[in-house]
């Protein structure tokens, strides 16, 4: 039904994530319950997968907590920040005996511990991915622990996901997910009848879109201009609108994208970034030669590496690269070739031949008696 417009709102910009979902399918009191039920079904060590920012969450699992007596473990920095930020403004209060520290961990029941933890998108420095990998410092998932998604999963995410999922199952770990448990989470994007909702609410004279993909927001924008909004305009990354007089003007391209920026503030380019990409990847190996006037080594070559994966300082692999560059300042000395490039040349296939990688290669010449 078309809508008249006032001037109360010139420009309304609305989330455009839930766009695909109807109506809301659940209440947090829906999450609460059903998290309740998890954690006392579990038998062992309880890991709740959350958004850190979910505080009437976070409030509902401290209750769960108390109630089946078991200890709650905040395992994450944000987790941890938003948990300080609600207690110092008096959102959420908890008693100082329900808290376990990390460093407890290793030390206590499993059946009688409630963790919170950061990572629902696998993001890989959070707390469930290293979990997942075996790498987390206070923890090590045991058969029989339970991990709850209490997430949904951000469109673009879901290999991530899955993948950690994967690593937490080989680990021996019981899963709850959303399609096990629909009512395992109530997201808090709204869904199309409640951004239908707003715009009935607000009427407003413009309307741009927010998040999700093109899909999202192009299906956002037919339901405000369904609604009966007349200036609706999509906007992607690199585009820019103006409002003016209630109206949107044309949109026009503004630079954007990632930009690198090193150390002391000096924008990195392409090049620059390609160097230290293979740096990262296969490290350097450093070759310093000592040079009589006529070309002849005074003394061994010195090859060293740093990064340089399945190397180190490997003794055999270094000799034997040392043995080729010997041989490399030999024949370009009698045919005179370019010392440097020869030498960087054959010391990356003598790598690659050892250990399968070719490190960039710093050869340092010099001379005596010239």
């Amino acid at each position: 039904m078309a809508i008249p417009l006032t001037n109360s709102v010139s420009l309304l910009l609305s989330d455009s994530t839930n766009v695909d979902t109807p109506d809301r399918r659940s209440s947090e009191r829906d999450v609460s319950e059903t998290l309740e039920r998890l954690v006392s079904e579990a038998p062992y060590r309880v890991i709740v997968a959350m958004f850190a920012s979910n505080l009437q969450r976070f409030a509902a699992l401290a209750k769960i907590a108390l109630k089946t007596g078991r200890k709650i473990a905040l395992l994450g920095r944000s987790l941890s920040a938003h948990a300080q930020v609600a207690h110092d403004i008096g959102r959420l209060n908890l008693p100082s005996h329900l808290l376990l520290s990390p460093e407890q961990l290793r030390a206590y029941p499993r059946e009688r511990v409630l963790i919170l933890a950061g990572g629902t998108q696998a993001e890989r420095a959070s707390a469930l991915y290293r979990i997942a990998q075996g790498t987390h410092r206070w923890i090590d998932i045991e058969a029989g622990d339970t991990v709850i998604m209490s997430s949904r999963t951000i469109p673009g995410y879901e290999r991530a996901v899955q993948g950690l999922m994967c690593d937490l199952l080989r680990r021996g770990a019981r899963i709850h997910t959303r399609l096990s448990e629909p009512h395992i989470h109530s997201s808090g994007h709204a869904s199309y009848a409640e951004q239908l909702r707003m715009v009935e609410l607000l009427r407003p004279q413009n309307f741009v879109p927010l998040h999700g993909t093109l899909h999202h927001l192009m299906r956002h924008a037919d339901l405000a201009r369904n609604a009966g909004v007349q200036g609706v305009r999509i906007v992607e990354n690199g585009r820019s609108i103006c409002l003016s007089n209630s109206q949107i003007e044309h949109d026009v391209t503004v630079a954007h994208g990632k930009m690198a920026i090193a150390l002391g503030g000096s924008v990195l380019n392409d090049d620059e970034l390609g160097e230290r990409t293979d740096l990262g990847r296969n490290g350097i190996a450093l070759v310093t030669l000592l040079l009589d006037a006529k070309g002849k080594l005074l003394q061994p070559p010195r090859v060293s590496t740093r990064g340089v994966p399945l190397c180190g300082e490997r003794t055999v692999t270094l000799r034997a690269v040392a043995a080729d560059v010997v041989r490399t300042v030999d024949d370009a000395r009698r045919h005179g070739h370019d010392l440097e490039e020869d030498v960087r040349r054959v010391v990356r296939r003598a790598f690659a031949d050892a250990i399968g990688c070719r490190p960039a290669v710093e050869v340092h010449l010099s001379w005596l008696g010239g």
